[in-house]
């Protein structure tokens, strides 16, 4: 009795997925058979789709024509370059906003769009979570930052480089000139050439200032080895005989390397970092074929056959819903 209604139990389990099964087989096999009928026509639409991609290939061009710059933002000036960047396409039609960037009114025309994105690197971040929280004791480690979390825009201001991309229309003489322009803007900008002016004066006046302290700890420790000399019988060098006095050398040393270091920033700042931004690359205009499967030849005869089989599929449901509305009435 038992074994009966197992039995009766599997079957009933077994047949709603043995009918969907058979559902699955007849869509694939009607499928099948809806594009041998309609074959001839799926060729034709092949074929006009190819002839009227290919002409709006000539049309619209199969090149891309782009300019890539890399650039290092300083002074804080990356949040600006950013919104500069962003703010063009809706404020391209500002004849003062143009005015202002440098850009001819003429050449809108030929720009297709103007795109910035960082460059990622993890040790971008490392660094300046460095920078701003050596000092509290703040643990981090590579497993924290998945690679999704670093293409957000939480970090796009952590990294160092960042690449400004310029895609154009055609190619123009005046090409180079429009991003040579937009990055002028940049460079002249009073705010930053301000902080940035003061950031040099600083650097210059500590180099000062480091120098004269680094002049009295060399001549402070020549002192101590003459001295030591003098008072040496047996003519060997011994620095210092008392132990303040060793200690005192050594805090000096140490002192020393750290202001030989802070010099050689603020030399770097001085001559590096004098700039809003550096121009670390410049591919200049480059020309380049499109990608196949990113031409219209490729994808409107692929977009024609998909709309005819939608409005088949549309007329099929309609009629399925006419065949089981018929059944419930009846």
């Amino acid at each position: 009795m038992s074994y009966k209604e197992d039995e009766l139990y599997l079957q009933q389990i077994f047949k709603p997925i043995g009918k969907l099964y058979f559902n699955i087989v007849k869509l694939i096999y009607q499928t099948i058979q809806f594009f041998i009928k309609k074959v001839w026509l799926f060729l034709a639409l092949i074929v006009v789709g190819l002839v009227a991609g290919y002409f709006l290939d000539q049309k619209n061009g199969i090149e891309i024509i782009k300019q890539e710059v890399i650039i290092e933002p300083k002074v804080n000036s990356i949040r600006y370059i950013y919104n500069l960047i962003d703010e063009f396409p809706q404020r391209k039609s500002d004849e003062k906003y143009l005015e202002s960037l440098g850009i001819k009114k003429e050449w809108l025309g030929n720009i297709k769009s103007v795109k910035i994105e960082p460059i990622v690197a993890i040790e971008d971040i490392f660094d300046y979570l460095h920078r701003e929280y050596q000092d509290k004791n703040f643990q981090y480690s590579i497993q924290d930052f998945s690679p999704k979390a670093m293409n957000s825009e939480k970090f796009t201001y952590f990294y160092k480089y960042h690449i400004v991309r310029i895609f154009f229309n055609k190619k123009e003489t005046y090409n180079e000139k429009i991003s040579e322009s937009i990055l002028n803007s940049v460079s002249n900008n009073e705010h930053y050439v301000k902080e940035l002016d003061l950031s040099i004066k600083q650097a210059r006046e500590a180099i000062k200032n480091n120098q004269a302290s680094l002049k009295y700890i060399d001549d402070y420790l020549t002192k101590i080895v003459q001295k030591s000399n003098d008072n040496n019988e047996n003519d060997k060098l011994v620095i210092v005989s008392n132990e303040n006095e060793t200690n005192k050398v050594a805090s000096l040393l140490e002192q020393k390397s750290k202001i030989m270091s802070a010099i050689k920033t603020d030399q770097i700042a001085i001559n590096l970092n004098n700039k809003v931004f550096s121009v670390v690359g410049d591919s200049k205009v480059l020309t380049s074929k499109k990608p196949f499967y990113s031409r219209t030849i490729f994808f409107f005869p692929l977009l024609l056959c998909l709309l005819v089989c939608l409005i088949y599929f549309t007329i099929y449901l309609f009629g399925q819903i006419k065949i089981v509305t018929k059944k419930r009435i009846s």
